[in-house]
Protein backbone atom coordinates (compact mmCIF):
# COMPACT_ATOMS: atom_id res chain seq x y z
CA UNK A 1 0.00 0.00 0.00
CA UNK A 2 1.01 3.83 -0.24
CA UNK A 3 0.22 6.77 0.56
CA UNK A 4 0.24 9.98 -1.72
CA UNK A 5 0.50 13.31 0.18
CA UNK A 6 -0.40 16.90 -1.28
CA UNK A 7 -0.19 19.87 0.71
CA UNK A 8 -2.03 22.87 0.20
CA UNK A 9 -0.04 26.04 0.16
CA UNK A 10 -2.92 27.93 2.13
CA UNK A 11 -1.40 28.63 5.37
CA UNK A 12 -4.81 27.97 6.92
CA UNK A 13 -6.02 25.32 5.94
CA UNK A 14 -6.87 23.16 8.21
CA UNK A 15 -8.60 19.96 6.40
CA UNK A 16 -7.81 16.98 5.17
CA UNK A 17 -9.32 14.66 2.88
CA UNK A 18 -8.33 10.95 3.06
CA UNK A 19 -9.29 9.52 -0.89
CA UNK A 20 -9.21 5.69 -1.66
CA UNK A 21 -9.46 5.48 -5.30
CA UNK A 22 -11.88 2.77 -7.41
CA UNK A 23 -11.49 -0.68 -8.63
CA UNK A 24 -7.17 -0.88 -10.07
CA UNK A 25 -7.12 2.85 -9.52
CA UNK A 26 -4.15 4.76 -7.97
CA UNK A 27 -2.95 8.14 -6.88
CA UNK A 28 -1.74 8.51 -11.11
CA UNK A 29 -5.65 7.55 -12.16
CA UNK A 30 -6.70 10.76 -14.00
CA UNK A 31 -9.87 11.15 -12.01
CA UNK A 32 -8.23 11.28 -8.99
CA UNK A 33 -5.13 13.36 -9.80
CA UNK A 34 -7.89 15.89 -11.44
CA UNK A 35 -10.26 15.41 -7.51
CA UNK A 36 -7.08 15.85 -5.80
CA UNK A 37 -6.10 19.14 -7.95
CA UNK A 38 -8.91 20.96 -7.42
CA UNK A 39 -9.50 20.11 -3.70
CA UNK A 40 -5.95 21.56 -2.80
CA UNK A 41 -6.71 24.62 -4.87
CA UNK A 42 -10.25 24.44 -2.23
CA UNK A 43 -7.97 24.64 0.84
CA UNK A 44 -7.66 20.87 1.63
CA UNK A 45 -4.75 18.58 2.08
CA UNK A 46 -5.05 15.84 -0.26
CA UNK A 47 -3.51 12.13 1.18
CA UNK A 48 -4.18 9.15 -1.87
CA UNK A 49 -4.28 5.69 0.46
CA UNK A 50 -3.18 3.51 -2.84
CA UNK A 51 -4.24 -0.05 -1.89
CA UNK A 52 -1.60 -3.30 -2.43
CA UNK A 53 0.05 -3.90 -5.53
CA UNK A 54 -2.26 -1.31 -7.35
CA UNK A 55 -0.52 1.24 -9.71
CA UNK A 56 3.41 1.30 -9.12
CA UNK A 57 2.90 0.41 -5.62
CA UNK A 58 4.89 -2.97 -4.39
CA UNK A 59 3.33 -6.49 -3.46
CA UNK A 60 5.69 -7.92 -0.86
CA UNK A 61 3.23 -10.61 0.65
CA UNK A 62 1.09 -12.57 -1.28
CA UNK A 63 -1.98 -10.88 -0.27
CA UNK A 64 -3.60 -9.33 -2.83
CA UNK A 65 -6.33 -6.13 -2.86
CA UNK A 66 -9.72 -6.62 -2.55
CA UNK A 67 -12.63 -5.11 -0.47
CA UNK A 68 -12.49 -7.24 2.05
CA UNK A 69 -9.37 -6.84 3.48
CA UNK A 70 -9.36 -3.56 5.64
CA UNK A 71 -6.27 -3.94 7.65
CA UNK A 72 -4.27 -1.82 5.54
CA UNK A 73 -6.36 0.45 5.79
CA UNK A 74 -6.82 0.39 9.47
CA UNK A 75 -3.13 0.49 9.96
CA UNK A 76 -2.43 3.84 8.51
CA UNK A 77 -5.93 5.74 9.68
CA UNK A 78 -4.14 4.25 13.25
CA UNK A 79 -0.97 5.51 12.28
CA UNK A 80 -0.73 8.51 10.48
CA UNK A 81 -4.28 10.13 10.62
CA UNK A 82 -4.14 10.23 14.69
CA UNK A 83 -4.30 13.71 15.84
CA UNK A 84 -0.96 13.61 17.16
CA UNK A 85 -0.02 12.45 13.55
CA UNK A 86 -1.19 15.14 11.45
CA UNK A 87 -0.62 17.97 14.10
CA UNK A 88 3.29 16.99 13.62
CA UNK A 89 2.94 16.86 9.77
CA UNK A 90 0.72 19.96 9.20
CA UNK A 91 1.79 22.50 12.50
CA UNK A 92 -1.94 22.76 13.43
CA UNK A 93 -5.10 20.57 14.10
CA UNK A 94 -6.88 19.56 10.90
CA UNK A 95 -10.57 18.24 10.43
CA UNK A 96 -10.20 14.73 8.67
CA UNK A 97 -12.48 13.64 5.62
CA UNK A 98 -12.50 10.52 4.13
CA UNK A 99 -13.56 9.85 0.18
CA UNK A 100 -13.97 6.81 -1.34
CA UNK A 101 -14.35 6.58 -5.44
CA UNK A 102 -16.84 3.30 -6.10
CA UNK A 103 -14.63 0.36 -5.25
CA UNK A 104 -13.06 3.07 -2.35
CA UNK A 105 -16.71 3.43 -1.35
CA UNK A 106 -17.44 0.01 -0.58
CA UNK A 107 -13.84 -0.34 1.58
CA UNK A 108 -14.84 2.92 3.29
CA UNK A 109 -17.80 1.54 4.10
CA UNK A 110 -16.74 -1.63 5.88
CA UNK A 111 -14.21 -0.13 7.21
CA UNK A 112 -16.02 2.35 9.07
CA UNK A 113 -18.93 0.28 10.12
CA UNK A 114 -15.97 -2.54 11.58
CA UNK A 115 -14.89 0.56 13.24
CA UNK A 116 -18.19 1.82 14.31
CA UNK A 117 -19.79 -1.61 15.58
CA UNK A 118 -16.75 -2.76 17.92
CA UNK A 119 -17.08 0.29 19.49
CA UNK A 120 -13.28 1.77 18.11
CA UNK A 121 -13.01 5.95 17.74
CA UNK A 122 -13.00 6.76 14.36
CA UNK A 123 -10.18 9.91 13.20
CA UNK A 124 -12.93 10.97 10.53
CA UNK A 125 -15.54 13.60 10.98
CA UNK A 126 -17.18 12.34 8.00
CA UNK A 127 -17.03 10.07 5.28
CA UNK A 128 -18.65 9.84 1.47
CA UNK A 129 -18.79 7.37 -1.23
CA UNK A 130 -19.32 8.44 -4.71
CA UNK A 131 -20.95 6.89 -7.43
CA UNK A 132 -20.45 3.28 -4.67
CA UNK A 133 -22.58 0.30 -5.54
CA UNK A 134 -24.10 0.15 -2.33
CA UNK A 135 -25.67 -3.31 -3.15
CA UNK A 136 -22.23 -4.86 -4.72
CA UNK A 137 -24.74 -8.15 -6.01
CA UNK A 138 -27.10 -5.96 -8.02
CA UNK A 139 -24.29 -4.24 -9.07
CA UNK A 140 -22.49 -7.49 -10.19
CA UNK A 141 -25.67 -8.83 -11.99
CA UNK A 142 -26.08 -5.42 -13.92
CA UNK A 143 -22.20 -5.51 -14.99
CA UNK A 144 -22.67 -8.67 -16.26
CA UNK A 145 -25.73 -7.67 -18.96
CA UNK A 146 -25.71 -5.88 -21.77
CA UNK A 147 -24.32 -3.18 -22.63
CA UNK A 148 -21.84 -3.26 -19.63
CA UNK A 149 -20.64 -6.48 -20.48
CA UNK A 150 -18.84 -4.86 -23.35
CA UNK A 151 -18.55 -1.27 -22.56
CA UNK A 152 -17.08 -1.51 -18.77
CA UNK A 153 -16.18 -4.92 -18.09
CA UNK A 154 -13.17 -5.67 -20.66
CA UNK A 155 -11.02 -2.78 -19.05
CA UNK A 156 -12.34 -3.13 -16.05
CA UNK A 157 -11.46 -6.98 -15.80
CA UNK A 158 -7.92 -5.85 -17.78
CA UNK A 159 -6.69 -3.99 -14.67
CA UNK A 160 -7.63 -6.58 -12.38
CA UNK A 161 -5.55 -9.20 -14.77
CA UNK A 162 -2.59 -6.35 -15.51
CA UNK A 163 -2.25 -5.39 -11.80
CA UNK A 164 -2.15 -9.19 -11.22
CA UNK A 165 0.55 -9.98 -13.73
CA UNK A 166 2.77 -7.86 -12.39
CA UNK A 167 3.03 -9.54 -9.19
CA UNK A 168 3.03 -13.33 -10.43
CA UNK A 169 5.99 -13.91 -9.17
CA UNK A 170 3.88 -13.96 -5.40
CA UNK A 171 0.95 -16.27 -7.02
CA UNK A 172 2.06 -19.40 -6.10
CA UNK A 173 2.16 -18.43 -2.42
CA UNK A 174 -1.27 -16.45 -2.37
CA UNK A 175 -3.69 -18.65 -0.01
CA UNK A 176 -6.87 -20.63 -0.93
CA UNK A 177 -6.64 -20.80 -4.64
CA UNK A 178 -7.99 -23.56 -6.25
CA UNK A 179 -6.00 -26.36 -6.92
CA UNK A 180 -6.35 -26.42 -10.83
CA UNK A 181 -5.63 -22.73 -10.47
CA UNK A 182 -2.61 -23.26 -8.24
CA UNK A 183 -1.23 -26.17 -10.42
CA UNK A 184 -1.41 -23.61 -13.50
CA UNK A 185 0.92 -21.09 -11.72
CA UNK A 186 3.38 -23.45 -10.10
CA UNK A 187 3.65 -24.70 -13.95
CA UNK A 188 4.22 -21.31 -15.29
CA UNK A 189 0.81 -21.46 -17.18
CA UNK A 190 -0.89 -18.50 -15.42
CA UNK A 191 -1.99 -16.25 -18.66
CA UNK A 192 -3.98 -19.87 -19.42
CA UNK A 193 -6.34 -18.26 -16.77
CA UNK A 194 -6.16 -15.20 -17.11
CA UNK A 195 -7.46 -16.33 -20.86
CA UNK A 196 -10.69 -17.73 -19.26
CA UNK A 197 -11.28 -14.31 -16.86
CA UNK A 198 -13.64 -12.18 -19.12
CA UNK A 199 -15.36 -10.17 -16.34
CA UNK A 200 -14.77 -9.07 -12.46
CA UNK A 201 -17.41 -11.61 -11.25
CA UNK A 202 -14.67 -14.39 -13.27
CA UNK A 203 -11.74 -12.76 -11.33
CA UNK A 204 -13.13 -12.95 -7.63
CA UNK A 205 -14.10 -16.22 -8.68
CA UNK A 206 -10.64 -17.20 -8.95
CA UNK A 207 -8.64 -15.25 -7.51
CA UNK A 208 -10.33 -12.36 -4.24
CA UNK A 209 -12.63 -14.82 -2.86
CA UNK A 210 -10.59 -18.36 -2.63
CA UNK A 211 -8.05 -15.99 -1.39
CA UNK A 212 -10.17 -14.29 1.24
CA UNK A 213 -11.66 -17.93 2.23
CA UNK A 214 -14.58 -17.44 0.81
CA UNK A 215 -16.95 -19.78 -0.79
CA UNK A 216 -17.53 -18.13 -4.15
CA UNK A 217 -17.53 -14.71 -5.52
CA UNK A 218 -21.25 -13.58 -4.25
CA UNK A 219 -20.77 -14.74 -0.50
CA UNK A 220 -17.73 -12.31 -1.19
CA UNK A 221 -19.76 -9.65 -1.92
CA UNK A 222 -22.90 -10.19 0.47
CA UNK A 223 -19.84 -9.52 2.76
CA UNK A 224 -18.31 -6.22 1.67
CA UNK A 225 -21.80 -4.76 0.70
CA UNK A 226 -22.47 -1.27 2.07
CA UNK A 227 -26.12 -2.51 2.40
CA UNK A 228 -24.20 -4.40 5.51
CA UNK A 229 -22.56 -2.10 7.39
CA UNK A 230 -23.23 1.30 6.46
CA UNK A 231 -26.11 0.59 9.14
CA UNK A 232 -23.25 1.28 11.89
CA UNK A 233 -21.47 3.89 10.84
CA UNK A 234 -21.24 6.56 13.84
CA UNK A 235 -19.98 9.35 11.66
CA UNK A 236 -21.94 10.95 9.00
CA UNK A 237 -21.78 9.32 5.81
CA UNK A 238 -23.04 10.71 2.65
CA UNK A 239 -23.41 8.29 -0.12
CA UNK A 240 -23.76 10.52 -3.65
CA UNK A 241 -25.40 8.49 -6.30
CA UNK A 242 -26.29 8.72 -9.84
CA UNK A 243 -29.55 7.31 -11.19
CA UNK A 244 -27.59 6.98 -14.69
CA UNK A 245 -25.11 5.11 -13.01
CA UNK A 246 -24.24 1.86 -15.32
CA UNK A 247 -21.93 0.64 -13.15
CA UNK A 248 -23.87 0.44 -9.98
CA UNK A 249 -27.20 -0.66 -11.27
CA UNK A 250 -30.62 0.17 -9.45
CA UNK A 251 -30.42 2.20 -6.30
CA UNK A 252 -31.50 0.35 -3.22
CA UNK A 253 -33.90 3.23 -2.22
CA UNK A 254 -35.98 0.93 -0.40
CA UNK A 255 -32.75 -0.99 2.20
CA UNK A 256 -31.23 2.26 2.19
CA UNK A 257 -34.02 4.21 3.51
CA UNK A 258 -34.61 2.14 6.22
CA UNK A 259 -31.05 2.48 7.22
CA UNK A 260 -31.26 6.22 7.34
CA UNK A 261 -34.57 5.82 9.67
CA UNK A 262 -32.36 3.79 11.60
CA UNK A 263 -29.09 5.77 11.58
CA UNK A 264 -29.24 9.70 11.32
CA UNK A 265 -26.01 9.35 9.95
CA UNK A 266 -26.74 8.12 6.64
CA UNK A 267 -27.85 10.46 3.68
CA UNK A 268 -27.78 10.63 0.15
CA UNK A 269 -27.26 12.45 -2.38
CA UNK A 270 -28.93 11.37 -5.63
CA UNK A 271 -28.43 12.66 -8.73
CA UNK A 272 -30.51 12.32 -11.64
CA UNK A 273 -27.53 12.18 -13.91
CA UNK A 274 -23.66 11.95 -13.48
CA UNK A 275 -23.04 8.73 -15.03
CA UNK A 276 -19.91 6.52 -13.34
CA UNK A 277 -17.72 9.10 -11.61
CA UNK A 278 -18.62 11.98 -14.60
CA UNK A 279 -20.70 14.39 -14.17
CA UNK A 280 -19.46 16.26 -16.79
CA UNK A 281 -20.78 19.79 -17.52
CA UNK A 282 -20.28 19.87 -21.29
CA UNK A 283 -17.72 18.99 -23.64
CA UNK A 284 -15.69 22.34 -23.51
CA UNK A 285 -16.03 21.74 -19.78
CA UNK A 286 -14.10 18.58 -19.84
CA UNK A 287 -11.60 19.54 -22.86
CA UNK A 288 -10.96 22.75 -20.61
CA UNK A 289 -9.81 20.11 -17.94
CA UNK A 290 -12.54 22.76 -15.80
CA UNK A 291 -14.19 21.09 -11.65
CA UNK A 292 -16.62 18.75 -12.62
CA UNK A 293 -20.13 19.35 -10.58
CA UNK A 294 -18.83 15.79 -8.56
CA UNK A 295 -15.99 17.94 -6.99
CA UNK A 296 -17.17 21.22 -6.40
CA UNK A 297 -20.39 19.85 -4.49
CA UNK A 298 -17.71 17.69 -2.41
CA UNK A 299 -15.65 20.31 -1.06
CA UNK A 300 -18.70 22.65 -0.49
CA UNK A 301 -20.43 20.04 1.43
CA UNK A 302 -16.55 19.58 3.12
CA UNK A 303 -16.72 23.40 3.71
CA UNK A 304 -19.93 23.66 5.48
CA UNK A 305 -19.79 20.88 7.50
CA UNK A 306 -16.14 22.41 9.45
CA UNK A 307 -18.13 25.77 9.65
CA UNK A 308 -20.78 24.44 11.53
CA UNK A 309 -18.80 22.23 13.62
Amino acid sequence: MCLDWLRCPQSAADRLLVIIPGLSSSSETNYIRHFVDYACRRGNHCCVFTSRGLGDTPLERPRLMSAYWTEDFRAVATECFGRAALESRFGRPVSVFAVGFSLGGVILSKYIGEESRDGRPLCFSAAFAINSPIDVISANEVMNQLPNSVLYQPSMTSGLIAATRRHQALLPHVPGLKPHVRDCIRAGKVEDIFKIIKTVYDYDTYFTAPANNFEDAIAYYREINPLKWLRYTSVPFLCISAADDPVCGPFPAQEVEAAMQSNPNISVLFTPHGGHIGYVKSLSNEWNAEPLFIEIILCDLITTFVSHT
